[in-house]
This record gives C-alpha cells, sequence and structure tokens, in this order.
C-alpha cells in the first residue's frame, strides 16, 4: 500500500481487511518506516530528443503542473524557463506550483480560461508538459488539442506512464518524475523572447479588468488580497464559478499554495 500511494502517480490507497485480521493476533514483525522510493529519471536518449524539438521550435509553450514537485525542482524549472524565454502555462489550479511574479509565467489553463492563455496553446507547434495529467479543464473542454493526436508536437513527461498516451499521443513521451527532469535541463536559445514577452503582457493586462457593477467589486478585493496578503499565504476555494477570482485575479509567489479539488 505505502509503496503504491508512492510511486507513478501518487494517490490515496483503500485497504479492505478481512474482519478476522482486526481481532486476531499475529506475531509478524510491525512495519517500521515505508520504503524509500526515488522518481524516475530521463535517460539521455529522452533528454537529446526533447532537446532537439524543442529547438526547432517558433511557439514554444510550457505546461506544467501535478503533484510531488520540490523546492528544488522547482527553481529549477523556473530557472530553464526564464533562461530560455518560454512562456509557462500552469495546468487546471496548480498555478501555485510555478512562481506566478517571473516573466515567463503567463496564467493558468483552466475554469473561465482567459482569451490569451487558450490562443497560446492553440497557436504552439511544441508543447513541453511537465507533470500534467490531460483534462477536460486544462485542455478547454478537449478543444485545444485534438484527440487522440494533436496538432501540436507534444512532449509529454510524467512519473507515471499510465498517464503518457492515456489521451493524447505524444511526439515524445518521457517516463520522468518532474523533479528529476527539470534540474536535467539546460537553457535552449530559440529566440522566443518576443514570444514570450507577449503572452507575459497579456497576462498582466487580465489584472486590470474594468470595474464590476453591484455593491462588491471582487476585481477590488482580488487586487486587495494580493497587495496585502503575506507571502506564505494559503487560499482554498471550492468548485464553483466563483474560484474565477482567486484563481485568476491572485498572484502566487513561490511560498504561497493554493488548496482546491480538481473535479
Amino acid at each position: 500500500a505505502w509503496t503504491t500511494a508512492l510511486t507513478g502517480r501518487p494517490g490515496p490507497v483503500v485497504i479492505a481487511l478481512p474482519e478476522d485480521m482486526l481481532t486476531t493476533l499475529t506475531e509478524a514483525a510491525p512495519l517500521t518506516r515505508p520504503a524509500a522510493i526515488f522518481e524516475p529519471a530521463p535517460s539521455a536518449e529522452a533528454l537529446a530528443s526533447a532537446f532537439k524539438l524543442l529547438t526547432g521550435a517558433e511557439r514554444p509553450v510550457l505546461l506544467m503542473g501535478g503533484t510531488n514537485w520540490t523546492a528544488e525542482g522547482r527553481t529549477a524549472l523556473q530557472a530553464f524557463a526564464e533562461a530560455s524565454d518560454i512562456p509557462v502555462v500552469a495546468a487546471f489550479r496548480y498555478q501555485d506550483r510555478f512562481d506566478n511574479h517571473s516573466p515567463a509565467f503567463v496564467g493558468e489553463a483552466g475554469v473561465g480560461m482567459v482569451a490569451h492563455v487558450r490562443n497560446l496553446i492553440r497557436e504552439a507547434d511544441v508543447i513541453l508538459a511537465i507533470n500534467v495529467r490531460f483534462g477536460e479543464m486544462t485542455t478547454d473542454g478537449y478543444t485545444l488539442l485534438s484527440v487522440p493526436v494533436p496538432r501540436q508536437k507534444l512532449i509529454h513527461v510524467h512519473g507515471s506512464d499510465r498517464e503518457i498516451g492515456k489521451i493524447y499521443v505524444p511526439t515524445i513521451g518521457i517516463h520522468a518524475g518532474p523533479n528529476a527532469f527539470a534540474k536535467a535541463l539546460t537553457p535552449v536559445k530559440g529566440g522566443w523572447a518576443d514570444w514570450r514577452a507577449s503572452a507575459r503582457k497579456a497576462y498582466e493586462d487580465t489584472f486590470a479588468a474594468p470595474v464590476q457593477p453591484g455593491p462588491v467589486d471582487m476585481v477590488q478585493v482580488a487586487a486587495w488580497l494580493r497587495d496585502t496578503l503575506p507571502a506564505d499565504v494559503i487560499l482554498t476555494n471550492g468548485a464553483g464559478n466563483f474560484t474565477v477570482w482567486p484563481n485568476k485575479f491572485f498572484k502566487f509567489g513561490p511560498e504561497a499554495r493554493l488548496l482546491a479539488p480538481q473535479s
């Protein structure tokens, strides 16, 4: 059970026990600790193939998300994206996994997806998807990438090989954990500064929303929270349409966290 919970796509494990196990004594040695399990690392061949495809891109997008990120992995990914001038989009409700103040961050793909994020993914010629489980929200109802083979060249990196090719057939599929992969990345000089800067400006422009009618202007509320809450704030939200406000009008720094449902 420990191994299942800690490998591949980590998650909860339900154990069904026969009734007599709850009342009968045993002489078996108790478990002292869970197994030490290290995430898979990308092979040299896989990295070379990914870099070759990425280097030839004109409009690359880095799509990231998922669990199991460490501070070192997130820092390595941010350094790679900034040095390479690749715009970064967070998967549905994973925008707290990447510093929103970074010039590389350009928005979240999720409920109420803003136009520039939708267009960015559609217009991309290469998508580097790291630790992402593709679903309805991140793909805007499966409209941004065609099923089963996307028009965009897709490099899909995930710690569970069961996620690769599950919905989209990638151009390159890499079985690797997010941190091991991020730390193996080296900057790519593809001349994408204008592409990245344009996407970042569009992201910044979304915070200048028009005045909202009614007694409560949520634009002003969101702005106050953004400017006032501490760097290590934890935001929580449910699953209603109101979540557009904390998800689209708040900037998550490296210490901030978002707790929210995904389905």
